[in-house]
């Protein structure tokens, strides 16, 4: 699934081709992250208006949180019940929901939370903030502790189906007068 200002592009056969969805288009918004359940029937994507949801394969898409937050990323548990999002900014906080984004709770403040991965259970949470630290979760998104003391810019986090491995990636900034 691809995200873009445009609108929504997703793939069913491995990436071989790519259709539109015609009704995300209709939502005026800035789209930002995407994530989906094991089998494709759930995907979730998130934007500066909130969360939508499509149940039916990326057909059609149903709004299941509305904010006026910058929501920049999202992640799902292998079914699609345990989610999680980001909402950007100075005062931006980590919102769970445990029963397919039909309700949402604020879980974690955190600054700028730009970047958010989970196992395949919903179980594992981490955060990537920019700048910050990456914060974890073990106990679906109620608590929340430092895993890696380096404060960076976090912009992708992905996790293993176990939790047991993290990858972040780093941006760093080079100045030109140092080289």
């Amino acid at each position: 699934m691809i995200c873009m200002l445009g609108g929504i592009a997703f793939s069913l056969n491995y990436g071989g081709s790519w259709q539109m969805s015609s009704s995300a288009d209709k939502v005026n918004t800035n789209w930002n992250s995407a994530s989906c359940d094991s089998s494709g029937q759930y995907f979730h994507v998130c934007s500066d208006k909130g969360v939508h949801r499509s149940s039916d394969y990326g057909a059609t898409w149903t709004q299941i949180l509305s904010s006026t937050d910058d929501h920049r990323c999202i992640a799902s548990d292998s079914t699609g019940q345990y989610l999680a999002t980001v909402a950007y900014g100075s005062s931006g906080s980590v919102k769970i929901s445990s029963n397919y984004g039909s309700s949402w709770s604020s879980s974690f403040s955190v600054s700028y939370g730009y970047s958010l991965a989970c196992d395949s259970t919903g179980r594992t949470l981490a955060v990537g903030c920019n700048p910050g630290y990456i914060y974890q979760s073990n106990d679906y998104g109620q608590s929340f502790s430092v895993v890696n003391p380096v404060s960076a810019y976090w912009p992708t986090l992905s996790m293993t189906s176990a939790g047991k491995g993290t990858t972040a990636v780093a941006h760093c900034y080079v100045s030109e007068d140092v080289i």
